[in-house]
């Protein structure tokens, strides 16, 4: 397979961090003057641990930079991850107009997050609009502003972004359909310009259009092929071991797709089964969107790459990749496959079941034991 003969359309999310005394909203500006083009804040939506009695989760709305072409096509986001955190000063003062929006209710921030301002220089402006909906006035406590609904339950609080939060960097691609390396080059060269490096906790993920696997049988095949592959794969790629949000799917996920019972079920009749099987976002394949019909991305998402800051290594894993989906779209079903071991001996097993003929991995990824084929 050739990079040029790449078709299918993908979208990538590299996790960087800006030199101190920038910020994201850098990175998107220089994208946008390189084209012309212009950036608008929205917020964007995150989760992290809570440490408050009764809560497992803070949903966070943090400062999101959408960058669009003077011609008004979409190049990228700039945003946030909370997982990157080893290497910021926590210590340090919020930065002046970098604020974040923290509710327990995911259904609350979905709302708040089409309502509140997006002026940065003032949080009860920002808030304001949500007191308004619910019919209530903000109250201050300190630093931090809160909303509560008519009979004091809590709605959202309001705070500065904990101390160079605004250093995280989420580039993320719009989608790529043509002109793979250009479009990436044109969203990582000028990271690399302002001096951006990957963080210790990186990842890149990519995104590859699900829709052809919206049928029981195809999509059987593809959790088949990246069941027997992940390790060859980790291995290949060299997985950041400080990567934190990976992982195996459900232990009853594969049983269930191999079963009689899922063979005879529609695409929507396998899709509401699958949903109470618990798959998670958080694993090293992630195939929920495709399941739970995830809104704008009906995706399949391997989250496996170390941090990556060059378009190659990136295309050249989406080939990889492609092939294995490309296998999966056999109109018969798989018959249940071993799991491949994390070595040398099987990524080149690999390869061969998948017919990878680009004599550029060992170049790419590192590894001196992988020829040209």
């Amino acid at each position: 397979m050739n990079m040029m003969n790449m078709k299918w359309p993908i979208g990538v999310e590299c996790e960087l961090l800006a030199p101190i005394g920038l910020s994201r909203l850098d990175l998107a500006n220089t994208i946008a003057s390189n084209h012309a083009g212009s950036v608008s804040m929205f917020w964007h939506p995150q989760v992290e641990p809570s440490l408050v009695p009764g809560m497992k989760v803070f949903h966070n709305l943090t400062p999101g930079f959408r960058i669009v072409s003077k011609e008004g096509k979409h190049l990228g986001d700039c945003v946030g991850d909370l997982t990157i955190t080893q290497q910021l000063n926590r210590t340090h003062p919020s930065k002046e107009g970098w604020f974040r929006i923290l509710s327990d209710d995911l259904r609350l921030l979905h709302l708040i997050a089409r309502h509140a301002s997006t002026d940065r220089t003032n949080l009860p402006m920002i808030l304001h609009p949500i007191a308004d909906l619910f019919g209530t006035n903000l109250h201050h406590l300190g630093n931090v502003v809160r909303v509560e609904g008519a009979y004091q339950h809590p709605v959202a609080l309001g705070a500065g972004l904990p101390g160079e939060r605004e250093r995280v960097t989420e580039v993320v691609s719009g989608i790529i359909t043509t002109d793979y390396e250009q479009h990436l080059e044109d969203l990582l060269r000028p990271a690399r310009m302002l001096g951006f490096t990957i963080p210790l906790e990186s990842a890149t993920h990519i995104h590859f259009d699900g829709s052809p696997f919206e049928n029981p049988i195809s999509f059987a095949n593809l959790a088949e092929l990246l069941n027997r592959y992940r390790l060859p794969l980790r291995f290949l790629f060299r997985t950041n071991p400080n990567c934190i949000r990976l992982g195996t799917w459900p232990e009853e996920f594969l049983p269930f797709l191999r079963s009689d019972d899922f063979s005879g079920l529609t695409w929507e009749e396998a899709q509401i089964a699958l949903r109470d099987i618990g798959l998670s976002k958080f694993c090293d394949c992630n195939l929920r969107n495709l399941v739970f019909n995830t809104l704008g991305k009906q995706t399949i998402e391997i989250r496996i790459l170390p941090g990556i800051i060059e378009s190659k290594p990136i295309l050249v894993a989406a080939q990889i990749i492609e092939c294995i989906l490309q296998k999966a779209l056999s109109t018969k079903r798989l018959a249940p496959c071993q799991t491949l071991t994390e070595d040398a001996t099987s990524v080149h097993t690999m390869f061969s079941e998948i017919e990878w003929t680009v004599p550029s991995t060992e170049i790419v990824f590192g590894h001196e034991s992988f020829e040209s084929p």
